[in-house]
C-alpha cells in the first residue's frame, strides 16, 4: 500500500509532509511526497490558475480568425 502526500508548499506544509511520511514509512507504507508545482502555494491555487488558462484558451479558440 502506498500513500501520496499532497500538502502545501509552504514551510508548515513541507514540515507536516516530512513528519507524516516518516510516520507512515515506519508503519510499513510506501510513501511519496507530491508538493504543488513550483510557484504555487497549494494545489487549489494551481488548479484555479489552470482553469483560468484553459478558459482563456477556449475564448481565443472561439474568436474568428483575422486574415
Amino acid at each position: 500500500t502506498s500513500i501520496r502526500f499532497c500538502l502545501d508548499g509552504d514551510e508548515p506544509g513541507r514540515k507536516a509532509a516530512a513528519e507524516l511520511m516518516r510516520k507512515y514509512y515506519e508503519l510499513g507504507y510506501e510513501v511519496e511526497d507530491c508538493p504543488p508545482p513550483a510557484g504555487y502555494k497549494d494545489y487549489n491555487e494551481w488548479l484555479v490558475a489552470a482553469k483560468l488558462n484553459l478558459n482563456r484558451m477556449n475564448k481565443r479558440a472561439d474568436e474568428p480568425v483575422r486574415a
